[in-house]
């Protein structure tokens, strides 16, 4: 086992689920415009053994493959570890550090935007 731990998540909220009688999924608010793909799409932190769907620009679809695995609820933030971290963080203007539920600190990402 390593001694790093991922810190870098693309953080994204459930907004449907669908239970059909032979799959069942769930739609998150975040696409390709908020994560890279040029290295792979991105990893459910918490759906590991579920398959991550590419669903546009705004929104990505996880199937739930494994029946005892449990949709999650309307809302759930799901922490996904991009494929490639360097143009994932390029997307955005600022980090927002936290531990646990706590907000640390927001740091300006200084190579975003105009002028640069």
């Amino acid at each position: 086992m390593s001694q790093w731990k991922q810190s870098l998540f693309v953080i994204g909220s459930v907004i449907s689920k669908t239970t059909t009688p032979t799959q069942k999924w769930f739609v998150l608010d975040v696409g390709q415009k908020g994560h890279s793909v040029d290295s792979g799409m991105p990893i459910p932190r918490d759906f590991t053994t579920c398959t991550f769907e590419n669903g546009g620009d705004e929104h990505s679809k996880i199937i739930v493959t494994d029946p005892s695995i449990p949709l999650p609820t309307l809302g759930t933030r799901v922490f996904l570890i991009p494929g490639h971290c360097d143009p994932t963080v390029n997307m955005y203007s600022q980090f927002v550090a936290f531990r646990g539920q706590q907000v640390e600190g927001i740091h300006p990402i200084e190579a975003y935007g105009p002028g640069i």
